[in-house]
């Protein structure tokens, strides 16, 4: 059973020191110790000698049961006589004692449950009235006859100790949009430092719709308490059962330091308790994660590279002038995050307890979760051409996909070079970047001819003649380079001789090439005869998509 006892701020019970009492429930009795005292001090005078019997003392003592409105109104809703006068003050008493407790079921009142009903601000008052007289009786000087007593005027006396009932907890000033600080206050949510202040200022208790500040409890104490967030298999965790640190301080201070040094990053969760007089209790809780020592790194094992270039050229030329994409999935990661997610959605309260603006719904580290890829949360990217300045950073829009495309009217023999940076939550960066060569164009092979003796021939007068002569012709490509060149001499069903050559070396313009044919098979055929001389050029970009030929016919 819920209890309220009349206090002094003081530590004095005496009943003028009594303070009213605030609670949150509504009340089913009231229980009294009481004491009164009446003296006249008349010691300096002496009675005449026609007094003959003289007495001052407590004569009547009632309780009033009050209702007390939100708007001041007041309704006695019982009186409780107990002490009663019938003797003209004879029996009264220097001092009075009494104990009782009023209650729902009391006989002797007419009292029912809905008199101790409440609503939010009102007040139940006991009312103490205490009268106080007193009596003489006179002596008949002749007769010597004593007179029935003769009661003083009496005076009187009230107390008034009420109960007011107050079910608002308190209130942030957020809440109804009177400030734009948070219902629990420190300088970064993120942080690299274990020293820490908690403020809490901006929060009241508030008043009951229509009252003023009395019916109020007020604030009574503020309370800390902070507890570390572990990770589970959905979300993450908040353990109630152990505390890392709690402190309880009263309504006149607004600020507790904390110091939350650990070997490893941790993420705590700081829970403000504030209650009020009447024990009405609002929570509200923010998370701070502690990190000094994590940091970003790169897998080897997962690329980070150019979707948009050739495969056949280990991304490093692009043979079309579509949009450049780039693709780092998995590449960066700050390792700590990846094998602790502490950035998943995070456990409600218990109970409901902490909604609305006293949860952390947005900002960091919301109890939504932090949208990250392994503790990534922020991917920006810049890139120069031609080795030039760079661009303007920009976010990496949905950066969780770990992809980025650009259309940038790319033109042959441009190379680009892209910057990807990668944050954390902690901030920590790591900047990685990646360099492509844009080539959509064929090499070029001209000025193909059989050369013999000097001149430049397609006709062969004899067998013979044909072991003199070398082929000669132009390679070029003006922008990735010559790789390879292929050559094959002979006609439509038959191969003769064939040879290779590769280049090696990037932008060949041109190479001369002598071919010696063996040309022992040809047997008995006819002069005149057409033979092929085909050339195949290949650059360095693509294994056939860049591939180019050339035919020269000889006549034999």
């Amino acid at each position: 059973m819920e209890k309220k006892q009349a206090r002094s701020s003081r530590n004095i019970t005496e009943c003028r020191y009594l303070a009213d009492m605030y609670g949150n429930f509504q009340p089913s009795s009231f229980k009294f110790d009481f004491a009164a005292e009446y003296t006249v001090n008349i010691t300096a005078f002496s009675n005449p000698d026609f007094i003959s019997e003289s007495k001052f003392g407590i004569t009547d003592f009632s309780i009033d049961i009050v209702k007390v409105l939100v708007d001041g109104r007041r309704s006695t809703e019982s009186r409780i006589n107990r002490l009663v006068d019938n003797s003209s003050s004879v029996n009264c008493s220097q001092t009075h004692f009494d104990s009782y407790n009023i209650t729902v079921t009391s006989d002797n009142i007419t009292f029912t449950s809905s008199n101790f009903d409440l609503q939010d601000g009102q007040a139940l008052c006991l009312q103490f009235r205490v009268d106080a007289g007193g009596y003489l009786k006179s002596k008949n000087r002749i007769t010597h006859k004593i007179s029935d007593a003769v009661p003083y005027r009496k005076v009187q006396n009230t107390r008034q100790l009420c109960y007011k009932y107050d079910i608002s907890p308190a209130m942030h000033c957020q809440e109804k949009g009177n400030c734009s600080y948070d219902p629990i206050q420190f300088k970064n949510r993120v942080t690299r430092s274990a020293d820490i202040d908690i403020d809490f200022k901006g929060w009241y208790d508030p008043l009951p719709p229509g009252g003023n500040s009395i019916q109020a409890s007020s604030i009574e104490s503020y309370q800390i308490t902070v507890n570390e967030v572990t990770v589970s298999t959905n979300n993450i965790q908040v353990n109630y059962l152990s505390n890392v640190y709690t402190k309880k301080v009263n309504f006149k201070e607004k600020r507790i330091p904390l110091n939350l040094t650990s070997e490893k990053p941790r993420l705590y969760c700081v829970t403000l308790e504030v209650k009020d007089v009447a024990d009405n209790v609002k929570q509200a809780r923010r998370f701070i994660l502690y990190d000094n020592s994590s940091f970003i790194e790169t897998r080897d094992d997962k690329p980070f590279y150019f979707t948009s270039a050739s495969i056949q050229t280990n991304y490093k030329w692009q043979t079309h002038h579509h949009d450049i994409c780039l693709s780092w999935k998995d590449h960066f990661l700050n390792r700590f995050y990846f094998e602790n997610p502490l950035l998943k959605p995070i456990a409600p309260a218990p109970h409901g307890l902490v909604t609305g603006i006293y949860e952390q719904n947005d900002g960091k580290l919301p109890v939504s979760g932090t949208p990250n890829v392994h503790g990534i949360i922020q991917t920006m990217v810049s890139w120069t051409l031609n080795d030039g300045s760079p661009s303007t950073e920009i976010k990496v829009p949905n950066f969780q996909t770990q992809t980025f495309c650009k259309d940038l009217k790319v033109k042959d023999g441009q190379t680009y070079t892209f910057f990807i940076r990668s944050i954390d939550i902690v901030s920590n960066t790591f900047i990685e970047n990646r360099t492509v060569h844009i080539d959509r164009s064929v090499p070029h092979i001209n000025n193909a001819w059989l050369v013999k003796d000097g001149n430049k021939v397609l006709l062969v007068d004899t067998m013979t003649d044909v072991s003199k002569l070398y082929l000669q012709f132009e390679a070029l490509d003006p922008h990735s380079g010559v790789r390879q060149i292929e050559w094959a001499f002979g006609n439509t069903t038959t191969e003769l001789t064939s040879g290779s050559l590769s280049v090696g070396s990037l932008r060949e313009v041109s190479r001369n090439i002598t071919m010696i044919a063996n040309l022992n098979n040809l047997g008995n055929k006819k002069r005149l005869t057409s033979y092929n001389v085909f050339i195949s050029k290949e650059d360095i970009v693509s294994f056939n998509a860049t591939k180019t030929s050339s035919l020269t016919t000889v006549f034999i």
